[in-house]
C-alpha cells in the first residue's frame, strides 16, 4: 500500500508523515441543508490529537475527550463480519473496537451508524494541522456587537459597541462559567425528589446520578441556556444552543455535567477547554465559508507552496479592495 500526504480541512495544506494534528470525527448528513459548515457532515464538536502515520490515518492519540469519543462510535457503530474481499471488507466489531480500528474501518469504508430514521450512514474524520489551528487560536481576534457603548475599546471608533477578544479570553472565562453550572446543578438538583420506594434500592451515589441526569434534561442538555445570551461570558456565547447541528455521538453536555456534578473540577475544566476549543474553530469554518468535511487528494504527495502563496495573495488583494470601497 502506498503512503500520501493528508489535507488540513481548513487551510487545504498537505499533511506530512509524523505532524501533530487535530481529529474530528464526522457523520453523514443524509438530509443536507447548505446553510451552514454542517451541510454535508456533522463533528462530534471536541477534538483529539494524533499524528499523521503517512497512510491515512493516525497514532500515538491521546486526549481528554478520545475514551468518549471511541466509546461514543463503538456503543452506536454497525457490526460487519468479513466481505467478499477479505482485504478490504474487514470485519467491524464492537469488541476491541479502538484508535487503530477506527483510523482502519474508516480507511475501508466498512464504519456506519444509523440516522435518526434508521438510514445507515458513514462516520470519518476530517484532520486539522496543529501548528495551524494554534496559530489561529493563538492571534485571531474576533469581535462581537454589545451595542450601548459597552465595547472594550473607548477609542473604538464605531461607538465603542463592540467587544473584541481572542480564544484566550474565552478560556479565561471557563472558571466562572464553571462556577455558575455548579451553582445552577446544586440548585436544581435539590429541587429533584427521589421516590423513596426507588431511593431505598440506591447507593447515594446512584441517586446523585440519577438527579443528574433529570438536570441533563431540564437544560435540555445545552449547557449554555444557564446563561442569558447578551450575557458576557465568552465561554457562554460558543455554548448556546449549540447542540442542533452537530453529531450525537458523543454526549458532551452530559459528559460534563456529570463531571461537575462528581466534584471533579479538573476533568471538567479540561472537557470544557476541548469542547470551547472545537466550537471556536467551528465559528472560523464558518467565517471562511467552510464545510466540515473528510480531507481529499487521497494518494498525493503534493506540496508545492507557489499555488498556495499566488492564492493568498490574490485573496488579501481582493479583500484589501473591497475594504477599500467600504470606506469611500
Amino acid at each position: 500500500m502506498g503512503c500520501w500526504n493528508k489535507t488540513c480541512g481548513l487551510s487545504k495544506l498537505h499533511i506530512y508523515a509524523g505532524d501533530p494534528v487535530y481529529v474530528f470525527v464526522i457523520e453523514q448528513n443524509l438530509n443536507h441543508d447548505r446553510c451552514y459548515s454542517t451541510a454535508f457532515w456533522s463533528p462530534i464538536l471536541v477534538p483529539f490529537e494524533s499524528v499523521y502515520n503517512d497512510y491515512g490515518g493516525g497514532e500515538d492519540s491521546s486526549g481528554v475527550w478520545l475514551p468518549y469519543i471511541l466509546e461514543g462510535i463503538r456503543s452506536e457503530l454497525i457490526e460487519q463480519e468479513v466481505g467478499e474481499n477479505q482485504y478490504h471488507d474487514i470485519a467491524v466489531k464492537r469488541e476491541g473496537f479502538g484508535e487503530e480500528q477506527f483510523f482502519e474501518s474508516v480507511h475501508e469504508g466498512r464504519l456506519l451508524t444509523n440516522d435518526w430514521q434508521g438510514k445507515p450512514r458513514e462516520v470519518d474524520f476530517v484532520m486539522f494541522r496543529k501548528d495551524i489551528i494554534d496559530d489561529i487560536l493563538t492571534n485571531l481576534e474576533v469581535d462581537k456587537y454589545v451595542g450601548e457603548g459597552k465595547g472594550n475599546r473607548p477609542d473604538d471608533t464605531s461607538g465603542n459597541h463592540y467587544v473584541y477578544y481572542r480564544f484566550a479570553d474565552v478560556l479565561a472565562d471557563t472558571p466562572a462559567f464553571l462556577d455558575k453550572l455548579e451553582l445552577v446543578l446544586k440548585e436544581r438538583m435539590d429541587l429533584v425528589e427521589v421516590n423513596q420506594t426507588i431511593a431505598d434500592k440506591m447507593t447515594e451515589e446512584q441517586i446523585l446520578d440519577y438527579k443528574a441526569t433529570l438536570v441533563q434534561y431540564m437544560l435540555y442538555r445545552d449547557l449554555g441556556s444557564i446563561y442569558d445570551y447578551r450575557d458576557t461570558n465568552k465561554a457562554a456565547w460558543y455554548l448556546y444552543r449549540n447542540g442542533s447541528r452537530f453529531s450525537s455521538l458523543v454526549g458532551i453536555s452530559d459528559i460534563i455535567i456529570q463531571a461537575v456534578v462528581s466534584g471533579n473540577r479538573t476533568l471538567a475544566e479540561q472537557l470544557l477547554t476541548e469542547h470551547l476549543r472545537a466550537s471556536f474553530l467551528n465559528m472560523v469554518v464558518d467565517s471562511v465559508r467552510g464545510l466540515w468535511m473528510p480531507g481529499g487528494h487521497e494518494g498525493s504527495q503534493a506540496s508545492e507552496h507557489t499555488g498556495y502563496r499566488a492564492l493568498t495573495a490574490a485573496i488579501n488583494r481582493a479583500l484589501d479592495e473591497e475594504h477599500k470601497r467600504w470606506d469611500e
